[in-house]
């Protein structure tokens, strides 16, 4: 079953039980405050995973998609590295003009790679087109737009590295919260009695482990009775496992 028909599924559902419920008024009077507090409870709990599946949806929904940023980096990136290797192809010393434009042109287009469009524009005004440039002619053969209003479009110039590395970092980060919401909110009565048994399981086991901070303070360790840092390749199953699922949640 794909992801978007698991959702309508889902919410299908979750929809139907919630149409059942009733209203505190329309509860009978026999009911005792402890199975009034129930009854809502379970009420609460399904307009909370109905909202869930809503809000995460939407979200994943509303994100614009991670490709046309990497296949972009990745152009930036062999991009900069052949500029450079041209550049130092070069003579140490020019006395030419046309070899001297050449090294300017490449300076220029390695700068963009790395400080964007506004890279010299407090001399040079703003950028309107790339295709004189060997950065332009590096998008055009790799079917970007390059001049005038395309230029900032969606087919154009997509950031510096810098800030192109930056928003797949975000955007990655966003996206995986929000499938793990999704996933979260889509998990059936079964699979939540499931893990909430594995878990406690694993709060079992951790009891009688010893886990502490490391000496660096970037991470956990087991240590025995004498407060040694143990080998994780010592654990055992149960223990690795409670370990690493500890470990994640306090990340």
């Amino acid at each position: 079953m794909n992801t978007t028909k698991m959702i309508d599924t889902a919410l299908k559902q979750l929809r139907e039980q919630r149409a059942t419920r009733k209203d505190d008024l329309d509860l009978p009077g026999s009911m005792t405050p402890r199975e009034r507090n129930s009854y809502h409870a379970i009420t609460a709990e399904l307009d909370r995973r109905i909202r869930a599946i809503e809000v995460a949806s939407s979200t994943l929904a509303s994100l614009p998609p991670i490709e046309p940023y990497t296949k972009w980096l990745d152009l930036l990136t062999t991009g900069r590295d052949t500029i450079s290797s041209e550049l130092l192809s070069l003579p140490r010393r020019i006395r030419d003009r046309a070899t001297l434009d050449l090294q300017a042109n490449l300076m220029f287009s390695l700068d963009l790679t790395y400080r964007g469009l506004n890279a010299g524009q407090r001399r040079l005004g703003p950028v309107v087109d790339l295709s004189p440039l060997r950065i332009g002619q590096l998008m055009i053969a790799a079917g970007y737009d390059v001049a005038g209003p395309a230029l900032r479009g969606p087919n154009g110039w997509l950031g510096s590295m810098p800030e192109v590395e930056k928003l797949i970092k975000d955007l990655t980060t966003r996206r995986a919260e929000a499938q793990a919401a999704l996933d979260e909110a889509l998990l059936s009565d079964e699979d939540r009695a499931a893990r909430e048994t594995e878990h406690a399981r694993y709060r079992a086991t951790l009891n009688g482990m010893n886990i502490r901070n490391n000496s660096e303070g970037t991470g956990l360790v087991v240590v025995d009775e004498d407060g040694e840092e143990r080998d994780l390749a010592t654990l055992t199953e149960p223990e690795r496992s409670a370990f690493t699922w500890f470990e994640a949640k306090t990340r």
